[in-house]
């Protein structure tokens, strides 16, 4: 497609709602910059804030009642902005499947996160959550039933059966397709996510095009790539590893991977190649981008990676003739949303006008709007973005299903993670610590000298600040490692500075509920390693 690409139909933000709470008002104040930013609809992911009949016991004390429901489904329709309900109808249901009366529906009772296509009442559980979410939602256009990281599809005895007979592939389509024609039926338009889909397309032609896919992808997809994500096996392929992916696949799916190259240069891949494919399948299809996703730190998002990710996705679904892009944000990487507001407009302006966003220039004018000073906050997120090694737990941590919340683990194991044992501290861990120093004072001093104010200065505060800390317990550590005597105390003062902070900073806009959360992950490990000091 040559020329201006136009605007996307459909430009969405993905509001997840689990674990990190915010007061309604401040869910309120957002729609009006989501507005401001070009957004013309949200994805609102409920899990357990939605209040279920169905499930009372699932539901969050935090909950939403009905009554905020219609309050944030009039106000996105004074701004203009439509709501998508998200549930789920297949994997990341713990909230519910982790609860006595329901864990006999499990895939792997163990593990309670995925349903079992084989259980009585697997379906049951989901058409009544389906029939609650839309009866709140009467003037919703789209349902999105989720559907994705279905991993344990077919492990049981009974589902390993079924596998041998009919494949994976069949199984998952079989126990969707109840899901989309009840939303069908409801005047409403399906969205799943694509990628169960894509690893078990064998089955593909049995699933309705009434159904809406998002081929979700989030890492750099520019429009030539040395390596592609094979959703088959779960591995990347670049052109060494082509011959060793699976004939069928290869046949399947080089067609869209390859891009032609000049006569003896490498071979490239297509960025977001898998939207032709199911465009070509007869699918409708939505690009799935990210401005918070694994790998990030707590502090601030990874701006260079997701700021390629969603300015792609938005060109390519332009150029794919789809329907549009839902930028997705998920709450268990914790980065404060305020953190994320720059990416957010640029992502929204990038929907505006694919292919043709200048981000330097935009973030420019984002921070003289917002701020009212040419501050380069860009470049001030990206340095905190990097702060990644040492300093980041939220990937490492493991899944409390009784209490359905993710419980950090000890810096005795992100030290052994990093290679780091008494006598010996990694490089990684001493440069990380160096470099997050710098980075955070940096910024510190920058904010003093230009003595801005406002919400989102308050956080990226707090995130420089929260980052020095971090860094500088990791220099603690290293000399602990190396050897030497530490001062207790002096780590507890730190310790309690940084929750004071977070309190002083989030009160008012995190729920109680979120701040004792917080609080408990981000710092606990600490607390409980300097306890052990001598």
């Amino acid at each position: 497609m040559a020329g201006k690409l136009a605007p996307l139909s459909l430009r969405a933000f993905h509001l997840d709602l689990k674990w990190q709470h915010y007061r309604f008002d401040r869910y309120l104040a957002l729609l009006d910059d989501l507005a401001d930013w070009g957004y013309n609809t949200v994805v609102l992911e409920y899990e357990n804030m939605f209040p279920y009949r169905c499930c009372r016991r699932a539901v969050h004390r935090d909950a939403w009642t009905l009554l905020q429901v219609r309050q944030f489904v009039a106000k996105a329709r004074s701004r203009r902005i439509q709501i998508i309900p998200l549930i789920q109808c297949f994997g990341h249901l713990e909230f519910v499947l982790r609860l006595p009366q329901f864990r006999h529906l499990t895939e792997n009772p163990e593990h309670p996160s995925e349903l079992c296509p084989c259980k009585d009442g697997a379906a049951d559980l989901v058409s009544a959550m389906i029939d609650e979410v839309i009866a709140a939602h009467p003037e919703a256009e789209y349902l999105h039933i989720g559907g994705d990281e279905v991993w344990s599809l077919g492990t049981c005895p009974a589902c390993k059966r079924n596998v041998r007979r009919a494949g994976k592939s069949r199984i998952y389509i079989d126990f969707v397709s109840p899901f989309v024609s009840r939303v069908t039926a409801a005047g409403k338009r399906p969205i799943l996510w694509a990628d169960m889909l894509l690893g078990h397309p064998e089955a593909l032609d049995a699933m309705s095009r009434d159904a809406i896919l998002c081929d979700w992808q989030y890492w750099p997809q520019g429009t030539s790539e040395p390596h592609i994500m094979d959703w088959t096996s779960g591995t990347w392929v670049s052109p060494m590893t082509l011959p060793l992916v699976d004939p069928a696949t290869r046949k399947r799916f080089e067609p869209y991977w390859s891009t032609r190259t000049a006569k003896g240069q490498p071979a490239r891949y297509k960025g977001w190649p898998y939207l032709d494919y199911l465009r070509n399948a007869g699918f409708d299809v939505i690009s799935g981008s990210s401005i918070k996703s694994g790998g990030d730190n707590y502090s601030s998002v990874r701006y260079g990676l997701h700021l390629d990710n969603c300015l792609s996705g938005a060109e390519a679904i332009a150029r794919a003739g789809g329907l549009g892009q839902i930028v997705t944000s998920w709450v268990i990487r914790r980065v404060p949303m305020e953190n994320q507001y720059l990416l957010l407009a640029l992502s929204g302006e990038a929907m505006r006008k694919p292919g043709a966003v200048d981000p330097d220039a935009a973030a420019d004018r984002y921070a003289r709007r917002r701020l009212g000073l040419p501050i380069d906050l860009l470049g001030i997120y990206a340095s905190l973005g990097a702060m990644v090694h040492c300093l980041n737990m939220t990937n490492y941590g493991k899944y409390a299903f009784d209490d359905h919340r993710i419980d950090p683990p000890s810096i005795d194991e992100e030290v052994a993670r990093a290679g780091g044992q008494p006598g010996h501290t990694p490089l990684l861990m001493r440069e990380t610590a160096n470099s997050g120093l710098h980075a955070a004072d940096a910024i510190l001093t920058a904010l003093d000298m230009v003595k801005l104010k406002g919400r989102e200065i308050d956080v990226l505060r707090f995130a420089a600040e929260e980052t020095r800390y971090k860094a500088w317990l990791v220099y603690a550590i290293c000399e602990h490692l190396r050897g030497k005597k530490l001062d207790p105390a002096a780590i507890r003062k730190q310790t309690n500075l940084l929750k004071q902070l977070l309190k002083k900073t989030f009160e008012g806009h995190w729920t109680a509920w979120t701040i004792r959360d917080e609080l408990r992950y981000r710092y606990a490990p600490d607390e409980a390693w300097t306890a052990k000091l001598k």
